[in-house]
């Protein structure tokens, strides 16, 4: 005796994302200040130099740390010293000897530094600033700073 057994209807499956609850979400001014102290325990440790690192592992987004930063004053000036100390550690690094290039790289693009040749080649020219120099080794004397002063 075989038994007629018919196979259930197919459901449509939604996929809702697996880490939909973190990204993006509020966060209330209490879990924000908390982050923050998390922040700056985090950074503090040694071992510890990679600002993006500690959202990631997080799943915390640019965005919501940019939202974070605007929400709550607190949490605003506890990653402006967080960056101060990321831009510390990574200065030493580069002084101790560990990929002083890589360093480099890292200050420019993470702290905002610049070579001296680069801001000189930004710099607009003016046809009013210029610097006359005597050729017998006396003082440098600029003529934009007196044209300004007669004004």
């Amino acid at each position: 005796m075989s038994k007629n057994i018919s196979t259930p209807k197919k459901r449509q499956i939604f996929y809702v994302g697996k880490f939909e609850h973190h990204i993006g979400s509020t966060w209330t001014e209490m879990e924000t200040k908390a982050l923050a102290d998390d922040l700056l325990d985090w950074i503090e440790k040694a071992e510890n130099f990679w600002l993006k690192s500690f959202f990631t592992q997080r799943r915390i987004t640019q965005k919501t740390v940019a939202r974070m930063k605007r929400d709550c004053s607190y949490f605003d000036e506890i990653y402006s010293l967080s960056q101060d100390i990321q831009e510390g550690k990574i200065l030493e690094k580069g002084l101790g000897g560990s990929n002083t290039a890589l360093c480099v790289f890292a200050l420019k693009n993470v702290a905002g530094w610049r070579d001296s040749r680069e801001l000189a080649s930004t710099k607009e020219i003016d046809d009013n600033d210029f610097e006359l120099i005597d050729a017998w080794g006396s003082e440098t004397t600029i003529i934009n700073n007196e044209i300004k002063a007669v004004k």
